[in-house]
């Protein structure tokens, strides 16, 4: 960029692109500078109160320096959270083992020896334990299972990781790590706070069109965005997912990653931010106690309450009070009286979305910016 000099020894830009490009090299520089801190934990996650058993299992050479960064990753973030987790076997399952926990992990677990190393026993109370309501799955890289190895177990790909996929191909090329654009999925307590894009280096897998991802109600978060440039390219498939989270009908949820082969990805602001809103959101919705008395939320500070669509709203405050709801536009949407302690299934809040509650009392003037997702 060139600047012509002035009196008093300042630089002026020369034209209105200067000055355009400036500005616009000042918000990538923002987003850098965004990219690289890792995520606060989410102070109405119930996370802290879960039960955490990490399960790592034998693993080639290769996968070995990105397992232990994780498991040192996890029990750093064990402590700050903080949650309670335990580094177990997964060789020795049984029901009355794993019924003292609330999430489990699989830590580069699997990979083509599951059928020889992971005992049916342990598949058994795995799957009993997957039954029971608001269990949660989290998972990364070969803790997913190759569609061409032959001793693969298919219950798993279908039911947990819901991923059937071919070899990766050789070496770690340049990936692209893109965000969704779906509006009801960015609104999620699991997306706060990560970036737009990550770049890496990694081992990226062909999709079968077949992958239950793509049609058991998955939501991706992010996908690989250069797969057709890359050499040689990624087979067809409707997207390539690197990242996702359901949840079943019988309230269980899962998470899975195929990032992660390498230290490097492992000890990456981008995948530790990941994991941490992945057990979140497997721990089950943010507590919400969206108003509380002497409450005043700045609106510019970006910090919003979550609930889930349909999720009824709960006031305590005393006395009487005004309770409404606005579009982020400033349209009223709804707007209901109340007194005291109370709980309001709001019209607005059945549709995903941003929205701005306000309550207005002789005790209390408060603004708060709640998301739907």
């Amino acid at each position: 960029m060139q600047n012509a000099a002035v009196p008093g020894g300042k630089m002026k830009l020369k034209t209105v692109r200067e000055r355009i490009g400036l500005a616009f090299a000042l918000v990538l520089m923002g987003a850098v500078l965004t990219q690289a801190a890792v995520v606060a934990p989410n102070p109405n996650s119930p996370l802290k109160t879960k039960k955490v058993l990490l399960l790592s299992g034998g693993q080639p050479q290769a996968h070995g320096p990105a397992k232990d960064a994780t498991l040192t990753n996890l029990q750093a973030l064990a402590a700050k959270v903080p949650f309670n987790m335990t580094v177990g076997n997964p060789l020795n399952l049984t029901d009355a083992y794993l019924a003292g926990f609330d999430i489990i992990i699989f830590n580069y677990f699997f990979e083509t020896q599951l059928n020889t190393v992971f005992p049916d026993a342990s598949k058994n109370a795995f799957i009993a334990w997957l039954k029971k309501p608001g269990k949660g799955y989290v998972g990364y890289h070969t803790s997913g299972a190759n569609e061409y190895a032959k001793d693969e177990w298919a219950w798993y790909q279908d039911n947990v990781t819901g991923m059937r996929y071919a070899l990766h191909g050789s070496g770690t090329p340049e990936g692209i790590i893109s965000k969704t654009t779906d509006a009801a999925i960015l609104a999620s307590p699991i997306m706060e706070g990560l970036p737009s894009t990550y770049s890496a280096q990694d081992e990226w897998y062909d999709y079968q069109t077949d992958s239950k991802v793509f049609t058991d109600g998955s939501k991706v978060m992010f996908y690989l965005s250069n797969a057709s440039t890359m050499s040689p390219p990624r087979l067809p498939s409707p997207i390539h997912p690197v990242a996702w989270f359901r949840e079943d009908a019988n309230k269980v949820r899962y998470f899975y990653t195929p990032f992660g082969h390498t230290a490097d990805g492992a000890n990456s602001d981008w995948f530790k931010s990941l994991i941490l809103r992945a057990l979140e959101y497997v721990s089950g919705d943010p507590v919400t106690s969206v108003i509380t008395p002497g409450t005043q939320s700045n609106l510019l500070s970006g910090s919003s309450a979550y609930i889930a669509a349909g999720q009824a709203l709960a006031i305590d405050i005393p006395g009487n009070y005004r309770l409404s709801v606005w579009s982020p536009e400033g349209r009223r949407l709804a707007s209901v009286s109340g007194n005291g302690k109370r709980s309001y299934a709001l019209a607005p809040f059945k549709k995903p979305g941003i929205y701005v509650v306000t309550l207005d009392s002789k005790t209390a003037k408060v603004s708060q910016r709640i998301a739907v997702y």
